[in-house]
């Protein structure tokens, strides 16, 4: 019995000191990988006691008895012993320490050397200098890591081994732990958080699924994309947060193979709280330490005046019955999830900078945020990788639909399939529910039902509540009655919609949405204030039960909100039209000038049967001078609800604006109109018919546009004809107006005739010259139906593809050939599993090839590069280069067995299988350190001589991890003067890890050796090179560089001036010659005629930069020319002014650059800019440019900017409207009277300007 007892305390102690070291080790390896080395000084105490307890040393901190201790951070005086504590593995910081510990003679104090690594040592290490008559060393034995540790402690006593355990965790535990003390705190967290997020609850039937059957995906958004998508939510038509597909998608599993922080951006419903859960089931499965907050409650603390770091640690703690000090927070901490940004009220961009803050000070913890777009500030978060959740497309989202049915009514799965599939025909509910998984969940409950979606959104949420309210007054025994529930909510809706911004003051929480609602209660049931207290507080519960509120926990209380915002705000729409028509119409009317209510009103009207709403707010805007869009509000809001006998009148006060001189408010009306079509049932067709007949075009293309919305049986197939036949006048430059919109819808309702020439040989002339893509197809369906099938066939094989299809399919079969080798290389690697049941894998559990194809870059590599690829998958040597960068990219190599036997049999089965549709993208974190420990170096050198960078770039990344024998540095070097250039720049990249402080030096003689034109890269790598060169050689070669005609050599050898520059290889008269001859040598490439390397034309590229006959751009060597010379102010302010209003981009782009810094030393020059536009004495492109600078550099010039763009040309006046909305110097009000100014303005195209600005100006 007493033998069990000490088998399991020597467990529990061992798995103690495992788990610290093994938690700790990952914290390191964070810092280490940020370049973060000082951080971890605080573990030379740790390390003193941790050694002395393990192996009976007596050592002590030399660097308290003086500061910066030379070689060594630890001593054992009594036995000579010299520790150094670090998380440098490498030989060179070995070398280092035994360079100075030899040239400071500290060997004789300390003879004796250990070399402690934090975390895993390298498997070997070369020692350069013969140490053996000054210290006591020994490679293989004095060098200890973690791993050592944890050998040694399972050969001590029971009692040392517990004093190593309980030190460990003491000593870790001061830093801040859930450690001895704090155990019970961190498995009652962990318990909470696996209950939060261990499976998805489909909404309304209280059945839960495993969160693993989440459909997530993600893609990458460039800065374009993110500003795309935060305009959605402030452009004038009806909001809605899309994001849409790419051809890159990223699996979930990419938010832990990368390094970065990141903002997850998705709409209302898509699944960022899913995706939160997932995350924090994989960080649990794994052993991580993983805290989920929502930043709602966060935010509701800072209002409080709490610090953020204090707020996260009360939110985490909210539920639970103690409290964590930051210590206890902040240890072992590796991902701190944030949900919800968005929802943060006013202070949203406070807490993104508070977010901000922490994690640059907590650089090894992963921060992932989310938030919807809308109320999304990315200034704050900018060096977030931002990422967006993808929506399904449709045949997606019928298989992910049939998957989660199998598992909800397996005996019904088929037919409720088939109800769901055959009610989304309707493309307002797929693009509803394709957006939105939560909505799905809704669905999946009305199928199983066999209850119909309706056809809007307004019909299937008032579906929705509806089936949550059949017998709720059965199933809460008559507490409440199903129209108390859905007006109790209704009410709590309008409430927090108006406190939407008040939510950090806790506007939010449960005391205050009961204060608001039970008055309510009280008035509208006629019953004592109890009462009413009780009914709504049961209220809350039923929503929260079912999906529609979803509940946090803060200290002051429980907070609510509403789980999919824009149910939330239909809810409020329907309070909003029951409630007395003078009232809402207040309400509605109050807030229209603002687009964030835009979304709430148009709900209030699509619920509105009166048609009240609608016309009040119709009504208005004939009322007032100025266009305020509440009539395009009143229209989109009977389209969203596709009922309605107000539509009619709303349709004849658009009409008004079918013939206004405003161009904006034309296309705004013709679009409005478009979404009525269903409901208008008179259209005034002679009226139109006048209109068509305008001599203003526009007003005619208007009035066409809405003679297209009626039924095709109202519509006089002459007038189709001749509308079709008469934009041929016009084909040439009508692309993207409202003509060319029309021609290709009118193509839909043209009669089918064989005979009519005229029309066929029309629809020829626009096929493929004078339509988008999507016209080329109802073209084509046209001419096909018309008997013209082989005229398409040809002039499609003449002009649709650079290639004639045989070249496509000998393309095709080249890259199958290499798909083929790659896969059964995998499988010599890896083996495969036969699966004792033949079930199918799915294409979205290829994780394991994923990780392998993206460590090789596989899936970015162009045409030529695969074909090269296939040539280096013969070479014997690339089956073990392959396999290490599986070991590098964290393959399982377990689960890639089972994707490989189901990839084998798809290619065994299907002669079209094509292995990168199998792929997908995710973010990889390589370590090739831990890769290289498996592979030669002979190996290596042959993949660095590779035909493809798929295999190269893997093998240098691996060869720059071993300390490198003499012989590979001698083969490398007789690379180096070969005259492979793909290969001379590949040892260029490598130079200075392997020749370190004679890297420069070999560089530099290589230039000047023969053929440096294969030397390109070598100019591009020479600045990251270091140690002693010969400056005048430098020199030499920087001139040949620069007056040389091959243009990626001209631009890599500016690059390496401008760096040499800046770290002073040169100065005074060597410094002016160099700079001198550059400037020359950019004026002749200015005056230079060079030939389009793109096309056969023989043209030359036009002083943009581009090619008159293919129109595409030439990589010039401007842009590299231009900013060497203004990093070295050999440019003045004139010479930029000049360049700013070059042709070629590239010039233009680094004068852009030039100037913002010159006004920002010398703020002065705006105002002189300012007085030469005025008087015409300077080009135009300047105010744009100057309206890009700070509030703090514009200074006192706002008054003259406005002037300038109010008197001036209609030029400046659209520049000026273009920008307004990023002016946050200029206050909302100025704004809109220089709007109103604007709108009034006799040209057509500033006031159509100003009008888009002013209808969604907040």
């Amino acid at each position: 019995m007493n033998g069990g007892y000490l088998m399991t305390a020597r467990k529990a102690y061992i798995d103690q000191i495992i788990r610290e070291l093994a938690i700790a080790q990952t914290e390191i390896e964070y810092q280490c990988r940020l370049g973060i080395y000082d951080d971890v000084h605080y573990w030379e105490e740790i390390a003193k006691g941790l050694l002395n307890r393990c192996y009976g040393f007596h050592l002590v901190n030399l660097n308290e008895e003086k500061k910066n201790f030379p070689g060594i951070d630890l001593g054992d005086r009594g036995r000579g012993i010299g520790v150094q504590v670090t998380a440098e593995k490498g030989s060179t910081k070995l070398n280092d320490t035994i360079q100075i510990m030899i040239g400071k003679k500290v060997y004789e104090e300390f003879p004796h050397l250990i070399f402690f690594v934090l975390g895993r040592k390298q498997k070997k290490y070369t020692v350069t200098q013969n140490v053996q008559t000054l210290l006591d060393f020994d490679a293989e034995k004095d060098i200890l890591d973690f791993g050592d540790i944890m050998e040694k402690c399972q050969t001590l006593e029971l009692e040392d081994l517990k004093q190593a355990a309980e030190f460990l965790a003491g000593e870790i535990s001061q830093g801040g732990t859930f450690g001895v003390g704090s155990a019970e705190k961190e498995e009652a967290y962990r318990k909470h958080l696996s209950s939060c997020s261990d499976s998805i609850s489909i909404i309304g039937m209280a059945k839960k699924l495993p969160i693993e059957m989440a459909w997530i995906q993600l893609r990458l958004m460039d800065e374009e994309a993110l500003q795309d998508l935060k305009e959605k939510g402030t452009g004038s038509m009806p909001y809605q947060e899309e994001i849409r597909r790419t051809e890159r998608k990223f699996d979930i599993e990419s938010i832990w193979t990368s390094v970065e922080n990141m903002v997850i951006l998705a709409g209302p419903g898509a699944g960022k709280s899913t995706l939160l859960k997932k995350l924090v089931q994989t960080s649990l499965h794994r052993e991580q330490k993983v805290i989920w907050l929502s930043l709602i409650a966060v935010a509701g603390l800072l209002g409080q005046g709490k610090p953020f770091d204090q707020a996260m640690r009360e939110t985490m703690t909210a539920s639970l019955s103690f409290e964590v000090s930051k210590a206890e927070f902040e240890y072992r901490l590796q991902y701190l999830f944030l949900d919800g940004l968005d929802e943060c009220g006013s202070i949203r961009r406070k807490i993104g900078a508070e977010i901000a803050s922490w994690a640059a000070a907590h650089p090894w913890v992963r921060v992932v945020v989310t938030s919807r777009p809308l109320g999304y500030d990315a200034a704050a978060l900018s060096d977030f990788r931002h990422m967006a959740i993808l929506p399904m497309d449709f045949e997606e989202c019928k298989n992910y639909v049939g998957k989660l049915l199998e598992k909800l009514v397996p005996e019904d799965a088929k037919q409720c399939a088939d109800w769901f599939e055959k009610h989304t025909e309707n493309r307002n509910i797929v693009e509803l529910v394709s957006k939105s998984p939560l909505l799905l969940g809704f669905l999946l409950q009305l199928s199983i039902k066999r209850i119909d979606f309706g056809n809007s959104r307004i019909e299937l949420y008032s579906r929705v509540m509806q089936e949550w309210l059949q017998g709720s007054s059965r199933q809460n025994e008559m507490k409440i009655s199903e129209v108390e529930l859905m007006c109790g909510i209704e009410t709590v809706a309008y409430y927090m919609t108006n406190a939407m911004e008040r939510v950090h003051e806790g506007a939010w929480e449960k005391e205050k949405i009961l204060s608001a609602v039970t008055p309510w209660l009280q008035r509208e049931l006629n019953c004592s204030r109890m009462a009413a207290g009780r009914k709504a507080e049961y209220m809350l519960k039923f929503w929260d039960e079912r999906g529609i509120l979803e509940k946090n926990y803060l200290e002051s209380g429980i907070q609510y909100r509403f789980l999919h915002l824009n149910i939330g705000e239909y809810l409020t729409g329907k309070y909003i039209s029951e409630m007395e028509p003078g009232e809402a119409e207040k309400w509605v009317l109050a807030r229209s000038g603002s687009a964030k209510w835009h979304e709430t009103i148009r709900m209030a009207v699509a619920c509105d049967d009166s048609g009240f709403l609608a016309a009040s707010l119709s009504k208005h805007e004939e009322a007032v001078e100025l266009p305020t869009g509440e009539v395009f509000l009143a229209a989109e809001g009977l389209a969203d609800r596709q009922t309605g006998a107000e539509a009619q009148n709303i349709y004849k006060s658009l009409l008004r604006f079918v013939v206004s001189d405003n161009e904006e408010l034309v296309k705004r009306a013709v679009s409005a109109i478009q979404g009525m079509r269903a409901l208008i049932s008179e259209w005034d067709t002679e009226y139109l018919l006048e209109l068509m007949k305008s001599p203003k075009q526009r007003i005619a293309d208007a009035a066409y546009g809405v003679y297209l919305c009626m039924s095709r049986e109202e519509m006089d197939q002459s007038i189709l004809r001749q509308h079709f036949l008469d934009y041929k006048g016009r084909a040439e430059h009508a692309f993207g107006q409202r003509a060319y919109q029309n021609m290709e819808e009118t193509v839909e309702y043209l009669q089918r005739n064989p005979k009519d020439r005229e029309v066929i040989e029309t629809a020829k002339y626009y096929y493929g010259n004078h339509c988008s893509m999507h016209g080329m197809e109802i073209l084509g369906e046209f001419l096909y139906e018309v008997g013209e099938q082989e005229w398409k066939k040809e002039w499609d094989k003449r002009y649709f593809s650079v290639f004639d299809n045989e070249t496509i399919q000998k393309a095709f079969q080249r890259m199958n050939v290499v798909n083929d080798a790659l896969l059964n290389v995998m499988i010599e690697i890896y083996g495969m599993n036969v699966p004792i049941k033949q079930e199918d894998a799915k294409s979205e559990e290829c994780l394991e090839c994923s990780k392998l194809a993206q460590g090789l870059q596989y899936m970015q590599a162009t045409i030529p590069e695969l074909y090269a690829f296939g040539v280096d998958l013969k070479q014997p040597y690339c089956k073990n280069v392959i396999g290490a960068v599986g070991v590098a990219a964290g393959v399982d190599a377990g689960r890639i067995k089972n994707e490989l036997s189901y990839l084998h049999r798809k290619c065994q089965e299907n002669p079209e299988f094509r292995l990168y549709r199998y792929m997908k993208d995710v973010i990889v974190s390589s370590d090739w350190s831990k890769a290289a420990e498996g592979i030669d170096e002979e190996t290596l050198l042959k993949g660095i001589a590779a035909y493809s960078e798929i295999v190269a770039l893997p093998c240098m990344n691996m060869l720059v991890q071993q300390d490198g024998k003499e012989e590979t540095k001698q083969a490398l070097l007789k690379m180096l003067y070969a005259e492979n250039e793909d290969v001379i720049e590949r040892i260029g990249m490598m130079a200075p890890y392997i020749w370190k402080e004679k890297s420069a030096e070999i560089i530099l003689n290589r230039l000047l050796h023969e053929r440096p034109d294969v030397c390109t890269g070598l100019y591009r790598f020479f600045p990251e090179s270091y140690g002693k060169f010969r400056i005048k050689d430098w020199m030499e070669a920087m001139l040949w560089g620069v007056s040389n005609d091959n243009i990626a050599l001209v631009q890599n050898a500016c690059i390496c001036i401008k760096c040499g520059l800046q770290q002073g290889y040169l100065d005074g008269e060597a410094k002016e010659e160099l700079l001198s001859f550059c400037k020359e040598q950019f004026e002749t490439w200015l005056q230079r005629k060079v030939k389009c390397t793109n096309c056969d034309a023989g043209a030359y590229l036009d002083e943009s930069g581009f090619c008159p006959e293919c129109h595409v751009g030439g990589n010039l060597p401007y842009r590299a020319f231009m900013e060497l010379l203004i990093n070295n102010r050999r440019l003045d302010y004139q010479e930029l002014i000049r360049y700013g209003g070059h042709r070629s981009s590239d010039i233009s782009g680094v004068a852009y650059e030039g100037i913002k810094s010159f006004w920002e030393e010398n703020p002065q020059g705006i105002g002189e800019i300012l007085e030469q536009i005025k008087e015409d004495k300077c080009s135009k492109y300047l105010f744009e440019w100057l309206l890009t600078m700070p509030e703090n550099v514009i200074g006192g010039y706002q008054k003259q900017i406005v002037d300038v763009a109010e008197k001036e040309s209609q030029e400046l006046q659209l520049v000026f409207l273009e920008k307004m909305n990023g002016l946050e110097w200029l206050p909302v009000k100025e704004k809109r009277e220089y709007l109103k100014k604007m709108m009034c303005s006799a040209d057509a195209k500033v006031k159509a300007k100003a009008t888009k600005v002013w209808l969604v100006l907040e």
